[in-house]
């Protein structure tokens, strides 16, 4: 969309952040997404696709396994754009011109990284 992302920022915290939130099993990516996005910017989107899958095997210390995924998408404002002025709580939405964002140098970060999907 227009060179702009959509992030959430706190004051206290080094690099902002793209909205996100943990998906329960039986719940769907995209119905999530939607309605992680509205709830933390005031934004009403629609996913366009889907950036990057990470997958992760985490194993308790009595060797039981489960397996969690880290999904990035593209999405696009239904209609208006503007951020509602009561929207946010202790991280605040904003949009960021992704050609003047300016990241730090750590390649090893996730939540940089996938900021870098949208830039790159």
């Amino acid at each position: 969309m227009d060179g702009r992302l959509l992030l959430l920022e706190h004051d206290d915290a080094p690099y902002p952040t793209l909205p996100y939130e943990k998906v329960p099993p039986a719940d769907g990516w995209v119905a999530t997404t939607r309605a992680t996005v509205t709830d933390s910017t005031g934004v009403v989107v629609t996913v366009d696709d889907m950036r990057r899958v990470r997958h992760h095997t985490y194993r308790s210390e009595t060797g039981e396994e489960t397996t969690g995924y880290d999904v990035v998408v593209a999405a696009s404002p239904d209609g208006d754009d503007d951020i509602p002025a009561e929207s946010g709580q202790e991280w605040m939405p904003t949009w960021r011109d992704t050609a003047t964002l300016d990241l730090p140098d750590e390649p090893d970060n996730d939540v940089l990284n996938d900021i870098r999907l949208f830039v790159d």
